[in-house]
């Protein structure tokens, strides 16, 4: 989670570092809008996607000041998010007085600028839109691969990458013709970390539904339905001790007196770290240490450390998973069985919302939904896995 300050506008009592945020995408096909947003505001072409972008949504979106960020290989480049032209037009929204605006200075590294539209950007675009529901933009590469520093990096395709951008098209054209609210819809990609055997989880293309609460996950209607979500129950640590042929405990997060949501994302921050003491800071910063400890202070560190200790114990079977990065294997087997779900779901002519390790379709297909995961995990992992 990137962290920020408090800017004008926070949500009262939420400290705006918790608060909600995706990383900026011009999602919206801005060129039905630009006369009239020019007319208006001014600006270029992308000042006219980013205020779609922010005044169609309802959280802060960070975005890169750096120029190097705007520096990647040709296969994702967007001739409108450009240095130049995004820091641009954030710039111009700011002076007009359109945008609650954090804006941090270059280079300043593991924090980012991010904006959020005021009430009056957000009256200019619904009525821009009132008329004409604003379009959908695809990413120009949907299978991204990131390197240690986590910034996009080429690659040359295989037919194992030709195969994956085929499947994800099919399954992206069958989200995009749920007729979702535009704000929540969105393309997927699947993101690699440093090679294709690293990762792969599947995102939706400016946060989507992804970004919501679990709350706000329910109230998604798919073809005029209310939905159901399905999950499997303890995923990587399911996975970790069916590998090694042990016996998981039956609650995996259940190690009193620590909170349960607590247990769960360091359980999860463990296996996923490089090392152990970047998971003890991880764990430490986490908004889930409310309650506990005041988060990135020392209290918080100690009750970290405690915390792995107890973990340790609990699963010693698979401690030697912990702080070995283990985690970037692991999402690369449940993003291979999360597409697997939902093409299965499509030759039925079903579409389900992937939240990584969860699935979010029409109430009426839960069987088919539980169905298929129970059976795509057992053939892919080999593990029979609870759905809950």
């Amino acid at each position: 989670m990137l962290m920020f300050s408090e800017p004008e506008g926070a949500f009262l009592g939420t400290p705006y570092a918790l608060q909600r945020q995706a990383p900026l995408y011009l999602r919206f096909d801005h060129r039905p809008y630009w006369p009239a947003i020019r007319t208006v505001l001014g600006g270029t072409e992308t000042l006219a996607a980013v205020a779609l972008a922010l005044g169609l949504g309802e959280q802060w979106l960070s975005y890169s000041r750096t120029s190097r960020h705007y520096d990647v290989p040709h296969r994702y480049r967007n001739r409108y998010y450009t240095w130049r032209f995004i820091t641009g037009a954030m710039d111009r929204l700011d002076e007009k007085g359109l945008i609650y605006h954090d804006r941090r200075p270059p280079g300043q590294r593991g924090w980012q600028s991010a904006a959020k539209a005021k009430p009056e950007l957000c009256e200019i675009i619904a009525d821009l839109t009132r008329c004409t529901p604003p379009m959908l933009t695809w990413p120009s590469e949907t299978i991204v691969l990131r390197d240690a520093n986590k910034a996009p990096a080429d690659y040359s395709d295989t037919r194992a990458t030709l195969r994956m951008r085929k499947k994800l098209c099919k399954i992206n054209e069958g989200i995009c013709g749920l007729g979702l609210p535009p704000t929540i819809c969105a393309p997927l990609v699947r993101i690699f970390n440093r090679n294709f055997q690293r990762g792969g989880r599947l995102y939706a293309r400016g946060g989507g539904w992804q970004v919501l609460s679990k709350e706000a996950r329910r109230s998604i209607q798919i073809v005029g339905e209310p939905v159901v979500e399905l999950d499997f129950s303890c995923l990587h640590p399911s996975l970790l001790y069916g590998k090694i042929g042990g016996r998981m405990p039956a609650d995996a997060y259940y190690l009193p007196p620590w909170p349960r949501s607590l247990v769960k994302r360091a359980l999860l921050i463990l296996i996923n770290a490089s090392t152990r003491r970047k998971a003890q800071l991880a764990i430490a910063y986490h908004e889930a240490m409310v309650g506990v400890a005041l988060p990135a202070t020392s209290e918080a560190l100690a009750a970290a450390e405690r915390l792995i200790i107890d973990i340790c114990a609990l699963h010693h079977p698979i401690t030697s998973a912990f702080g070995s990065d283990e985690g970037a294997q692991l999402m690369r087997l449940d993003s291979d069985i999360a597409e697997a779900v939902l093409l299965d779901l499509l030759r039925q002519g079903d579409v389900a919302l992937p939240v990584h390790d969860s699935f979010i379709a029409p109430a009426s297909k839960r069987a088919e939904l539980e169905r298929a995961m129970i059976e795509n995990a057992e053939r892919i992992a080999g593990l029979k896995l609870n759905v809950s």
